[in-house]
Order: structure tokens, then C-alpha cells, then sequence
């Protein structure tokens, strides 16, 4: 399992950004990042909209980021 997808299992179990960066021996900093970079708003079967982490928006904002980084040739 890659470390995303334990961060949103993580975080489904309701745990801080503290005890997963604990878990997986990271900076709480990095998890914190990660979690608002990977966030996304979708709509509850009530209609009422929530926030959730998704491990596969978090990697395409990864990989746009770096592709824009990159110097011209």
C-alpha cells in the first residue's frame, strides 16, 4: 500500500495528522501538507456537501506541479 492511500485510510479513522505522521514516520508537516493538497469537496447522499482526502487528486497536483517546474530547453 502506498503511503497515500494508508493517509486516507488514516484519516477515514478519524486520526490527527500528528499520529498518522507518527505512523508512518514522517514529519506531521508533510501529512498536513499532503492532506490539504489531496482535499476535495464532494456531495453526501444527504445532498449536504463535505471534504474528503483523495490519494489520486493528490498525485496529479504532484505531477502537474513538477511538469510546471521544469526549466525550458
Amino acid at each position: 500500500m502506498q503511503s497515500t492511500e494508508l493517509i486516507r485510510a488514516r484519516q477515514f479513522d478519524s486520526k490527527t495528522s500528528r499520529r498518522i505522521a507518527s505512523d508512518l514516520h514522517r514529519n506531521s508537516s508533510t501529512i498536513s501538507h499532503e492532506l490539504k493538497c489531496g482535499t476535495g469537496c464532494q456531495i453526501g447522499a444527504n445532498h449536504q456537501p463535505f471534504k474528503t482526502y483523495f490519494a489520486d487528486n493528490a498525485q496529479l497536483i504532484y505531477d502537474n506541479h513538477r511538469m510546471a517546474c521544469r526549466a525550458v530547453s
